[in-house]
């Protein structure tokens, strides 16, 4: 990586020093008109019965999940206070094989025996459950069964980087429809299938930029949005996709949002609250407990000096030998590779980055008490 000359002339390093100061005004200026920052709180440990949790639907106030990975071919009701499990509902018909994530709509729900790790499955299926035998039953019900396989794949040998597992479904209009965890090239791929029982060729819609592997998904009508959920080996996020008219949903403005989780949580499954915003679930690991949590959008708007300085500006992005960060208090700067191995750690708003190879790397700002409060790629030119 070629070395800056630093022995720039008084008046260009002024000129330099004014410039970068006009910039930062003018991004903090943006941010406070734009920015939706998340926020997410933790509501309750889990049931270490739900270790395995993969999927949340809210159904009237009641949250439902259910785990994946060979497990029970069950729903678990969940008290959102104590994380305890209230009611267990047998799919007598279903195997669970490897269910991902849960949907409905008016009438039906949905469960996605989707999960594909390796691209070898071809017994994919969605379990169609009455929502009135689900409401009526002593605990049992049965469901219809909706097979399918995606319309361009034709070699099922397993790979670690197939393109054709997915995670997350929705129910919208007359349709379902799948959001794919792409292990080759990190996006998401939508497809679409009828509700109604049978065998079926998935519709292919097209795909998302959303640079991560995507673990559930939900429709939330109050809102017309659709919330997907996924993760990074260094962060989990949320990817919102709004603004299309009917089923048009490759044609809607999307937005990817960094989520500050623990680190080692993963983001298993995401669905509406009461409350204007989104339960989120993780499994539960070495290191953490599954959990409950609540995601909130906080929208930054007014024009007092506080918050005119409460966002966190990387600049310049893309970045050469150095880093700029512009926060009114002391930070922790750390870089990481897409590895997720850590490269670069420092205190101070003026970060050294000529030892790093070109590339992608994620840069994460956390204040004196270890909270992060801003993460962002760059690219290092």
């Amino acid at each position: 990586m070629p070395l800056h000359d630093t022995h720039q002339p008084l008046s260009e390093n002024r000129l330099t020093m004014k410039a970068a100061s006009l910039l930062l005004t003018f991004l903090l200026c943006i941010a406070v008109a734009q920015a939706q920052n998340p926020i997410i709180e933790t509501v309750t440990v889990l049931n270490e019965e739900l270790k395995e949790n993969s999927g949340l639907l809210n159904l009237n106030g009641t949250l439902i999940t259910h785990n994946d990975s060979e497990g029970e071919a069950s729903l678990y009701e969940i008290n959102t206070e104590t994380g305890a499990i209230t009611r267990t509902v047998v799919v007598s018909n279903a195997e669970n094989i490897d269910w991902e994530d849960i949907a409905q709509d008016q009438e039906y729900l949905y469960i996605g025996d989707i999960g594909n790790n390796t691209g070898s499955r071809t017994d994919l299926r969605i379990y169609r459950i009455r929502k009135s035998d689900y409401r009526h039953s002593r605990n049992t019900v049965t469901a219809n069964i909706i097979n399918f396989s995606y319309p361009d794949q034709d070699d099922f040998t397993p790979i670690n980087t197939s393109n054709f597992d997915a995670e997350a479904i929705i129910a919208l209009h007359d349709s379902l429809y799948i959001f794919t965890k792409n292990w080759g090239n990190r996006q998401s791929t939508l497809y679409a299938l009828p509700k109604v029982p049978g065998t079926y060729k998935a519709k292919r819609h097209g795909d998302f930029p959303t640079e991560g592997l995507i673990t559930g998904g939900t429709y939330n009508s109050a809102k017309a949005e659709i919330m997907l959920i996924g993760y990074t080996p260094i962060q989990a996020f949320a990817f919102r996709i709004n603004g299309f008219s009917g089923s048009n949903i490759t044609q809607g403005t999307t937005q990817r949002v960094e989520l500050n989780l623990p680190l080692s949580t993963q983001g298993e499954a995401i669905c509406p609250s009461n409350d204007n915003g989104y339960y989120v679930s993780s499994e539960g690991n070495l290191v953490h407990a599954p959990t409950l949590y609540h995601l909130t959008f906080e929208v930054t708007t007014g024009s007092s000096p506080e918050t005119l300085i409460s966002p966190t500006i990387i600049f310049p992005n893309p970045a050469r030998e150095w880093l700029h960060i512009g926060h009114p208090k002391q930070v922790l700067t750390e870089v990481f590779d897409l590895s997720g191995k850590k490269r670069v750690s420092t205190w101070g708003k003026q970060v050294n980055l000529g030892e790093l190879q070109r590339g992608i790397y994620l840069v994460r700002i956390s204040d004196g008490n270890g909270e992060q409060i801003a993460s962002e790629k760059i690219m290092l030119e």
